[in-house]
């Protein structure tokens, strides 16, 4: 059996990949800023890889293949949804790295201009320094939560019923309400530490 035909035989098995991998692979989609259809297609990447390189003398093609999805699409998650992306294949120097400052580090620049900071430049009313510090305590709030409860809670704030998230979510309302109770007591204690 060639590539094509071993691919189209097992295609399946890349969308039930994900979803072993992942219990909501939509929501991870979400979390990482992408289409849910780019993340499947990370894991038909992976499937095709291994229907290139399957040797019936290792082993099961399904094994082979389960493999080659998830390595693919742990990787890509990792190497493209970062927010600077940086070609793998190419070395990297120091010459050529960028260097993160502060927004208000001065600027050498000649210009003739009034610039001294980066705020001079990206014009902005946000105060980035109490958004650094609700990203700091947002990361730990959610730090503390499992994937279930943030997807609940996420699902609950976009207006959706108890009954319809249980239904996404193979349970009862009542279990989705008590989820959400839990999760509200967490963030609730980490409020209350961070005070």
């Amino acid at each position: 059996m060639d590539a094509y035909e071993l691919y189209e035989k097992h295609e399946h098995i890349a969308k039930e990949t994900l979803y072993r991998m992942f219990t909501h692979p939509k929501g991870i989609a979400r979390k990482h800023k992408i289409e849910f259809a780019d993340l499947l297609q990370y894991a038909r990447l992976g499937l095709w890889i291994a229907a290139t390189t399957y040797d019936q003398s290792k082993a099961k093609f399904i094994t082979h293949a389960i493999n080659h999805i998830k390595w693919k699409v742990t990787t890509s998650l990792e190497r493209e949804c970062m927010p600077m992306k940086v070609n793998p294949n190419n070395r990297v120097w120091v010459d050529n790295m960028y260097t993160f400052v502060s927004m208000e580090a001065d600027i050498n620049s000649s210009d003739s201009y009034d610039v001294k900071t980066y705020h001079d430049i990206i014009a902005s009313d946000m105060d980035t320094v109490e958004e650094a510090f609700d990203n700091i305590y947002s990361s730990r709030i959610t730090s503390n939560l499992d994937e279930t409860q943030l997807e609940i809670l996420k699902l609950k704030e976009e207006g959706l019923s108890y009954d319809k998230i249980g239904d996404l979510w193979n349970m009862t309302g009542a279990n989705v309400q008590a989820k959400i109770y839990k999760a509200r007591k967490k963030v609730r204690e980490c409020l209350e530490e961070a005070m």
